[in-house]
Parts: structure tokens; C-alpha cells; sequence
């Protein structure tokens, strides 16, 4: 039993010995719809990092049921080995376009062709992970095709597995006939389900703003999809939970709970999982270690290197002017009050945003021993802003919030009574912040935005409005940004802006009651970021 004991802990050691020194090594093909959505990004990037992961390939796969979206997969992964200097020496390959019809009947592509060959490799017995984080189409129609593969592979796969056994998930819905395929096979396959595993990777936009700012090209790129998409109290990064179990196989550190069950068999008039059915066994994982899988992709970029000084972009006072919201040009360490002349008898917030509540009220905002997150000091030659005093005004927006009907092709008009009359101080919706009785229990929906906007400086300004339905800005009376037609999903514009207070005027029409839209703006020598809440003001 010692001698057991003994030689466990001695094949441990060793086993941990070979993940650290890189030599516990693995074959893997990436197989991903790298255009459908952000996390495809980050995957890649936490895949290619991997020393322990001998690729030999990444194929495209489709992501909607139309032509065009593996070509735009395939492209996007170009585009991140580009940006992350990678000349890949393994092919980079497009799979299949459409779905397989049934489970018997194979979509053939440069995809499964590559997967038969490297598979049956003559020199190279180990095995083979394919790791899927989209459908299931090139790996079920390379097993179809080529069932001599099956003894030679094994799939790691990102998709949907519920405990009520529906097949309504993003990427188990896109070809259910591949999902058929490849757990009805008998493959060697472990499954991250979205639903109970991978959906705890949320990575809050703040996190990572701290994190990937003042990097490289790849931080600034996975910041800047990360902030397009909006989502910024947590967008989940699913992807990453493949290449994190794979890690763990090669007995690096233990990020999921996994468990064996039989495996599955799929009905396909009912689309659902009977589970427990067999013969054979799949694993499937559970709640992963959220730090632990972020902190390994972490440790693969740069530190932040930050030489910039904060500064003052201005201050707003609304109300009886007691309350004024401060504005700096990064975010901040949370300041005490001696930072601020006058010493303010609170202060709240966080970032580069700031609620400074005076006694007295002054007329201008100094600041002394102010630093931004990286340390740097205030900047000397703006360490104070004139104070904007707007009597009658108050933070955030009007917000009207009406009920519509879903499969409009542009923005309806108004129509009956509202069923939400309110504010909201944010221009990135939902967020943490956003009314919950402002969303209707079932239909589209239709809102309505209204207040000012302060302009701090003189400035070409460009604006972009990301929605996820249709939306439109209107700005000093002028319609700014158009994105009403069906299809639409981002709008930009360049405008030269004198300081001051516009009218804003925001509508949006989604066909869900979740609203998802963000207005953001470039201030003056800086990247595009969300509109703060610090100038966004109304008249009640």
C-alpha cells in the first residue's frame, strides 16, 4: 500500500513535472466559427499560447444557415493570427457551409478531408483533440465519411446539454444532425455544456479594461470587440472553457469538475437529448474555476504599460449645484477628499467618473495627489476644469418605454400608452443600472431616450452606435447616427462639436424585451469609449 502510495505521488510529480517543463505535449485541431461572436477570439489566442498544443490545423466553421458565414470565419481567423505575428506552419482551412441534412450524410470540405488525413497519420500515433467551439458539422461529417477515424480522435466540445434536455443552444441548434453524429458514434468526447459550465466565464468589461489597456495588438483587439459588443457588467467568454479543460487533460491545473455518464441518444423530430441511453460513455464538465481560467490567459499577454498622465475633461453640476460629476480622461484611483481643493464632503464612484458633493459650491475643480490605476500622477497642465453649472437639470436621461410589435422592418411610431415613464443614467443598455420595469414581460419593445448631452471641448468627435435591433441618435435637433434598417447593427459618424449642452434624442426598437445598445464617442486623443454617465443630463 506504501510502496502504491509511494510510486502515485512520484507519477504525480512527474506528470506535473512534464506540464510545467512542456513536454506532456498533445495534437490538436481548432475547430471554430470565428466570426459568430468575441469569445472565437479569445479562444484562439488562449489556444495558440499553448506550448502543450502541438495544432496542426484550425478549420472554419459555419455559424448560420446561409451561405457566406465560413468564409467570414475563416477570414477572422487570419485576421488574429496577423495581428498575433503568427505565420502559422500548420493550414488554416475552410468546413462546410451548411449543416449536414441527417446524421448519415456527410458535408464534405477541405475541413473533413484535413481531418481524415491528420488523423490517420502514418508517423504520428498519438491522438487526435479536436476542440469545437461552434457546430458540430465538420467534426460529424469527418466521422460520417471516414468512420476509420473514430479510434484516432478525440472531441472537446462547446454546446449546448441541458438537464431538461432541449437542443435550443447556439450551437447544438445550427446542426443538430452533427450533434446526433458524434455522440451516437462513440467517440471519445467530452462535453462543456453552455448552460452548467461555460456560462460562468463572464469577463466584466472593467476587468478587463484594467487588464488588456496598454498592452499589445492582441489586448487592444480583444478589448476593443469586448467593448463594441457591449455586455459590459460581464460578457461570457465561452470559447475558453475548451482550451482550459484541455489543459487539464494534460495535467495542468484542474480548472472543472468532470463527470462520466452514458451518453446520449438524440431525437430529432422532438430535438431533445434522451440521456443515459448508451452504450458507450461521454464526460461531461462541470462549474469551472472562473479565476484560474482567465488568470492562464492573462499570464500570456504583457503587463499594462501605462505612461500616460490622468487629466480633467470637466465637471457638471446639476440640481441646486451641491452635487457635481467629475470626468477625468482614464479611469482613477478612488481619490480621498484632500485630493480636492475645498474637500468635498463625499465622494462616489469609480473609473474615470466621479460624484463630488460640496458644502460650498465652487466654481472650479482642483486636484492634487490624483493617480490613474498604473500610478502616474495628475497631469500639471489640466489638474483643475471650470465647473458647468446647469440649474433645473438632473443626471441621466428620460427614458419612455413602450410595447410594439415584433417583425417591424424599421422603427415603428409610438403607439398607445407607455408601459415604463422614467430615468436611465446610462447609454449602454442593459447594464446593471437599467430599470427592470422598463422591459415587457413578452414582444418587441420600443424606447425612447431624451435629455442633453455636455460637450466638454471644442473637438471632432466621432460617434458609433452599436444595437442589437434598430436604432437612431439625434443630436442638437440633427439626426447623428441612422441604424433603422433591418440588418443594421453599427453606425458611425466624425462631427466637429463646439463645448457645450445638445439636445439628445436616442430610439430604439428591439424584437426582445433585453435591449442591447451602446453609444460611444472618441473624446480628444483617446480611444472610443462609452459615453460616460458624468455628461448625460435632463430636464424633469
Amino acid at each position: 500500500m506504501i510502496k502504491s502510495l509511494v510510486l502515485a505521488v512520484a507519477l504525480g510529480a512527474a506528470c506535473l513535472n512534464a506540464y510545467a517543463q512542456g513536454s506532456a505535449k498533445a495534437r490538436v485541431i481548432l475547430d471554430t466559427d470565428a466570426y459568430n461572436e468575441i469569445d472565437d477570439q479569445f479562444f484562439l489566442a488562449y489556444s495558440l499560447f499553448q506550448e502543450r498544443f502541438d495544432i496542426e490545423a484550425i478549420t472554419a466553421a459555419h455559424y448560420r444557415w446561409e451561405q457566406g458565414s465560413v468564409d467570414e470565419s475563416y477570414y477572422e481567423i487570419l485576421r488574429v493570427l496577423e495581428i498575433m505575428g503568427i505565420k502559422p506552419q500548420f493550414p488554416v482551412v475552410r468546413g462546410s457551409d451548411v449543416a449536414m441534412p441527417d446524421e448519415k450524410t456527410p458535408k464534405r470540405s477541405a475541413a473533413t478531408d484535413l481531418i481524415r488525413r491528420l488523423a490517420l497519420s502514418p508517423t504520428d500515433k498519438r491522438p487526435l483533440y479536436i476542440l469545437a467551439v461552434g457546430a458540430l458539422t465538420n467534426v460529424g461529417s469527418a466521422i460520417v465519411a471516414h468512420p476509420e477515424i473514430k479510434d484516432r480522435i478525440k472531441v472537446i466540445w462547446l454546446g449546448g446539454f441541458p438537464p431538461d434536455g432541449n437542443m435550443r443552444e447556439f450551437n447544438a441548434f445550427n446542426d443538430r444532425a452533427s450533434v446526433k453524429a458524434v455522440f451516437e458514434s462513440g467517440v471519445d468526447l467530452t462535453v462543456v455544456p453552455t448552460e452548467t459550465s461555460a456560462r460562468y466565464l463572464t469577463l466584466p468589461y472593467a476587468e478587463a479594461e484594467q487588464r488588456l489597456r496598454h498592452t499589445n495588438a492582441l489586448g487592444r483587439m480583444l478589448l476593443t470587440i469586448l467593448r463594441d459588443y457591449g455586455e459590459r457588467d460581464g460578457k461570457v467568454i465561452w470559447d475558453i472553457s475548451v482550451p482550459a479543460y484541455m489543459l487539464q487533460v494534460l495535467g495542468g491545473p484542474k480548472f472543472f469538475e468532470v463527470t462520466t455518464e452514458l451518453a446520449p441518444v438524440i431525437d430529432l423530430k422532438t430535438y431533445t437529448y434522451i440521456r443515459g441511453r448508451g452504450p458507450h460513455t461521454i464526460k461531461v464538465c462541470g462549474k469551472p474555476d472562473r479565476a484560474a481560467v482567465f488568470a492562464e490567459l492573462f499570464r500570456h499577454i504583457p503587463a499594462p504599460n501605462d505612461t500616460d498622465a490622468p487629466y480633467f475633461l470637466s465637471a457638471l453640476a446639476t440640481g441646486d449645484g451641491a452635487d457635481m460629476r467629475v470626468l477625468f480622461s482614464e479611469p482613477i484611483r478612488k481619490p480621498e477628499a484632500k485630493c480636492f481643493e475645498g474637500q468635498p464632503q463625499q465622494i462616489a464612484g469609480d473609473g474615470a467618473s466621479f460624484k463630488l458633493t460640496y458644502s460650498s459650491r465652487p466654481t472650479e475643480i482642483r486636484g492634487t495627489c490624483i493617480q490613474d490605476t498604473a500610478g502616474n500622477p495628475l497631469y500639471a497642465g489640466r489638474s483643475s476644469v471650470p465647473v458647468r453649472f446647469e440649474k433645473g437639470a438632473a443626471p441621466g436621461l428620460k427614458l419612455t418605454v413602450f410595447s410594439a410589435n415584433r417583425g417591424a422592418k424599421s422603427i415603428p411610431e409610438k403607439q398607445g400608452q407607455p408601459i415604463f415613464t422614467g430615468t436611465i443614467p446610462s447609454l449602454d443598455w442593459p447594464g446593471a443600472a437599467f430599470p427592470a420595469g422598463a422591459r415587457p414581460k413578452e414582444g418587441a419593445t420600443l424606447m425612447v431616450a431624451e435629455g442633453q448631452l455636455y460637450i466638454p471641448l471644442d473637438h471632432r468627435y466621432e460617434f458609433e452606435l452599436h444595437a442589437g435591433g434598430l436604432a437612431r441618435v439625434w443630436l442638437g435637433g440633427e439626426l447623428l447616427l441612422d441604424q433603422s434598417r433591418e440588418g443594421d447593427r453599427r453606425a458611425r459618424r466624425t462631427t466637429f462639436r463646439n463645448a457645450g449642452i445638445y439636445d439628445l434624442r436616442v430610439e430604439y426598437y428591439g424584437q426582445s424585451a433585453t435591449p442591447r445598445m451602446t453609444l460611444l464617442w472618441s473624446l480628444p486623443f483617446h480611444d472610443m469609449s462609452l459615453i460616460p454617465d458624468a455628461v448625460l443630463l435632463h430636464r424633469p
